[in-house]
């Protein structure tokens, strides 16, 4: 009897490719996660030494008094920072976590808007470049920035699903996080973006088919949550102002901070450290995201993509008012590369449609291509903080080292620019925080750490300890000194 050849089509493995994908793309991204965070676990910015600070001022009366700026972010930091204590890991807990949820949002939006495997695969592309790894990795609210979009355009996506009315909760749960998003400066615009899809047939379908007391919870959702904006708008008006401009606008400096966001979108040949890491995504996923680009144009009129557009827009908006809200382009650039890969597989399955061997061998490809673009993107994020002077310069390593060896009744003595941030020891250890050196020998105490060389000579202490960073420059991070009695005391024993 003549053996059946065999057919790859019914073997497990073809079967369960989806799965398999995904729960790829689950242990890559949270190992490489995980690899780039204790890589750079004890170094932080000055970005993150101030949102910790400004974490730590919230309260609650300081809602209705003008400090509601970033509230939802600043609310976990100041929890993190409570309960752990005040360290690098603390500080940069709640982004990792948000980052982890934008992640798998990020995949599930692309799922509804493309097939599976396409979802799969732009997932292991975008998820893990430097643009996103090292947004999750800082302590600062950069990572709502990639939140809010992904969240808002998944849960639109299931309001206007063709295949049934969505579930009352998917609006309440838009308008929730529509209200919180508006607690980030240019966020609000979202709102105008919003209004326009309200000319969109099948949301206005959606909406007359709620009832009035639906309808008007889900605006009360809404409502609830901007209460302290809405306090603020008679308390503070300057600081809902903040919203939607700075401070210091100006027609002269548009154009400049534009021009910086776009450069470090396509900055590849050298590195930079603000407001993202720089190469952000590399020539291989610019060149998927031009192809989208290309994709969608002639396709530019379903509501998807005019989606897309809008989003981009508001990013051209909010990073020429603040060229860090280059983050907003993530989602939109995450889109485009999905419609790019969609493309490079619609064209190689056209090429070969009943050919099982031909789609294997384009599978193994596009693992071999993923492979390079995902080791060279952490390779870069975990060895850029250490070797590269335009990176390694921005972050320090002081706060991790100095919590290690500080004791009861510690003198802490730092510049005044990082005496709030310094203070915030004080939460959790017996120690005080000083700006000034005392030469009353009343006042000296037991054992006095610097944090970097002290501005002046210590007649009455000596030194104990420098504590260093593996740097080759600018290695010193603090001083340690005992009182001359106690290091005479301990010569003796």
């Amino acid at each position: 009897m003549k053996k059946k050849p065999f057919d790859f089509t019914k073997s497990l493995l073809f079967r369960y490719r989806f799965y398999i994908g995904q729960s790829i793309f689950i242990i890559v991204f949270l190992s490489l996660l995980a690899l780039t965070y204790f890589n750079s676990v004890h170094l932080l910015s000055t970005g993150e030494m101030a949102s910790a600070v400004n974490s730590h001022r919230l309260s609650f009366w300081g809602f209705f008094n003008g400090d509601f700026v970033d509230m939802p972010y600043r609310l976990l930091q100041n929890l993190s920072i409570r309960f752990f204590g005040l360290s690098a890991f603390a500080i940069k807990l709640p982004s990792i976590v948000l980052g982890i949820i934008s992640a798998i949002i990020t995949a599930l939006l692309i799922n509804r808007w493309h097939t599976t495997n396409v979802s799969i695969i732009t997932s292991i592309l975008i998820v893990p470049t430097v643009f996103f790894l090292s947004v999750v990795n800082a302590g600062t609210p950069a990572v709502m920035l990639i939140l809010y979009p992904a969240l808002l355009l998944w849960l639109g996506s299931k309001i206007v699903a063709k295949q049934a009315l969505p579930s009352p909760f998917a609006y309440f749960m838009f308008a929730g996080v529509l209200g919180l998003a508006f607690y980030t400066p240019y966020l609000p615009y979202i709102a105008l973006i919003c209004a326009t899809s309200l000319f969109n047939p099948r949301i206005r379908m959606h909406i007359k088919s709620f009832s009035k007391l639906k309808l008007s919870l889900v605006v009360a959702t809404f409502m609830l949550v901007i209460i302290p904006i809405i306090i603020n708008i008679f308390t503070a008006g300057h600081s809902v102002l903040r919203l939607f401009v700075p401070e210091d606008l100006s027609i002269a400096t548009l154009w400049a901070n534009f021009s910086e966001a776009i450069a470090s979108l396509t900055r590849f040949s050298s590195a930079g450290s603000w407001p993202i890491f720089t190469p952000a995504l590399g020539l291989a996923i610019a060149a998927i995201a031009i192809v989208g680009l290309i994709i969608i144009i002639p396709n530019r009129q379903t509501t998807r993509y005019q989606t897309v557009i809008a989003f981009f827009v508001l990013f051209a908006v909010a990073s020429a008012l603040d060229p860090a809200y280059v983050v907003l382009a993530f989602i939109p650039i995450a889109i485009l590369v999905a419609a790019g890969v969609k493309f490079i597989l619609d064209e190689w399955y056209g090429l070969f449609p009943t050919n099982p061997y031909a789609r294997l061998f384009g599978g193994a490809f596009v693992v071999m291509f993923s492979t390079v673009i995902v080791v060279s993107n952490v390779y870069f994020c975990m060895y850029a903080v250490h070797h590269i002077t335009s990176i390694a310069n921005s972050y320090d390593s002081t706060l991790d080292s100095l919590v290690e060896r500080l004791e009861d009744n510690d003198t802490i003595y730092t510049s005044q620019n990082q005496y709030e941030f310094y203070n915030l020891l004080a939460l959790t250890h017996n120690v005080h925080i000083t700006t000034e050196l005392q030469q009353d020998p009343s006042q000296i105490p037991s054992r006095l750490i610097s944090i970097g060389e002290p501005t002046r000579r210590l007649d009455n202490m000596q030194l104990s300890e420098i504590v260093t960073s593996p740097r080759y420059q600018d290695g010193d991070l603090f001083y340690i000194y005992d009182t001359i009695n106690k290091v005479e005391e301990n010569n003796e024993e």
